[in-house]
């Protein structure tokens, strides 16, 4: 399981010293606003300032090494004002490595030390629309497999949104944009059995883009990259053999959020993708249900989730 935070609030040296002191490792310094922390308890880690524009600028300084000293003070002194500004509205990002789900409870001390240094969440300021995201390699890449995990999540995903307590700058937000109800009914119908290819060309149909509370754009480019290319060129897609689950909110400033409330939400979805009768019962009447009359914000099904459960 890989797992990246988003927060606000800390200057760099402050972050990687709160990691530190919880996980230890050593810390190498690769521009000013791209860390990486190797060694550390859970692995190695990274820490970017989660704007890609100013990452880019900060490598190209990096490299100016053949630079007279007066000039190189100058773009030194620009690309720490640009982090320093950008930083109070774009998050700081700690992205983890492969992490055994067994072990995940080691990221809570970093979690308490980074909270106890200042680092503030998503409910902090209106415009800090923060997310947590759990990536979870999948058992296998078959399409039967890969089908199931998504029928699941998308008969969990109101319940899991209800679970959330979604922050208004979240919902706002396109980086989570729900699911197409007619896409939905679609798959989620136990008749619905693709084929790999079919399976990606339907989501792709619906999804082109990275911004849906469960992206499966990494898994698909994973599989095949050259049919997501054709239809989605985002550099920002990392092929991986995992899904990347980008719906709870960061609370890292609650003194009463951990990690493992988010992980046995999740949890339900790797439950129900295993059982495969269950999986079709939901399906059937949640498609059934989405082809009746309801008003928007209809909590009903996610009410009616916990039956299922």
């Amino acid at each position: 399981m890989g797992v990246e935070i988003e927060f606000g609030g800390l200057r760099p040296d402050a972050i990687t010293a709160a990691v530190t002191g919880a996980l230890g490792g050593d810390i190498h310094r690769r521009s000013q606003v791209v860390y990486q922390i190797s060694s550390t308890a859970v692995g190695d880690i990274e820490l970017e300032l989660d704007f890609r524009l100013l990452q880019k600028a900060a490598e190209e300084h990096a490299q100016l090494a053949d630079l007279p000293p007066w000039l190189m003070e100058v773009s030194t002194w620009t690309a720490d004002l640009l982090e320093r500004l950008v930083s109070q509205v774009v998050p700081w990002e700690i992205v983890t490595g492969p992490v055994p789900m067994g072990d995940l409870h080691k990221l809570e001390p970093m979690i308490t030390a980074l909270r106890e240094a200042g680092a503030l969440g998503t409910r902090h300021a209106p415009h800090f629309a923060f997310g947590v995201h759990l990536n979870p390699e999948l058992p296998d890449l078959a399409a039967d497999t890969i089908a199931r995990y998504l029928k699941a999540y998308l008969c969990l995903k109101d319940w899991l949104r209800q679970r959330s307590r979604l922050d208004l700058s979240r919902v706002l937000s396109p980086y989570i944009s729900d699911f197409d109800a007619r896409y939905v009914r679609k798959v989620v119908a136990p008749v619905y059995r693709p084929r790999m290819s079919e399976l990606i060309d339907d989501y792709l149909a619906a999804n082109p883009t990275r911004n849906r509370s469960l992206d499966m754009l990494p898994v698909f480019a994973e599989v095949d990259r050259e049919r997501l290319l054709a239809v989605v060129d985002d550099p920002l897609i990392k092929a991986r053999p995992t899904l990347h689950y980008r719906l709870p909110n960061c609370e890292i400033d609650n003194p009463d959020w951990q990690l493992r409330a988010i992980w046995d939400d999740w949890l339900e979805v790797e439950r129900l993708a295993a059982d495969e009768e269950r999986l079709e019962r939901m399906g059937g009447a949640y498609a059934r249900w989405l082809s009746g009359l309801h008003v928007p914000f209809d909590d009903r099904w996610a009410r009616a989730t916990a039956d299922w459960l």
